[in-house]
């Protein structure tokens, strides 16, 4: 597989990296995003009126053989789970 792209997103509650792969015959494209958002419901109070938010981790991977299908699938989860799109920046290597 070589990389399609490499993107980080930012929602309102979480930071993304999504990476899309295609098979070296283009037929199916992958992808797996991984995130980190504050869990504030589980936010500890210390003695000293700090707050010490804990974070969770939002995984997940995509298929489909259709690119721009996919990238909808994606967008949707990430919206879904980690709230509205806030940017996208391409971090892909020029020198695939």
């Amino acid at each position: 597989m070589r990389q399609s792209g490499t993107y980080v997103i930012e929602t309102s509650n979480a930071i993304f990296t999504l990476a899309i792969t295609d098979a070296n015959n283009g037929s199916l494209y992958s992808a797996s995003y991984s995130g980190v958002s504050p869990k504030s419901e589980l936010s500890n109070i210390d003695d000293d009126g700090y707050d010490e938010t804990l974070q969770t981790s939002i995984d997940g991977e995509l298929q489909d053989e259709n690119f721009d299908v996919l990238l909808d699938e994606c967008r949707r989860e990430i919206i879904d789970r980690g709230g509205e799109i806030l940017s996208v920046t391409e971090v892909s290597d020029d020198d695939r």
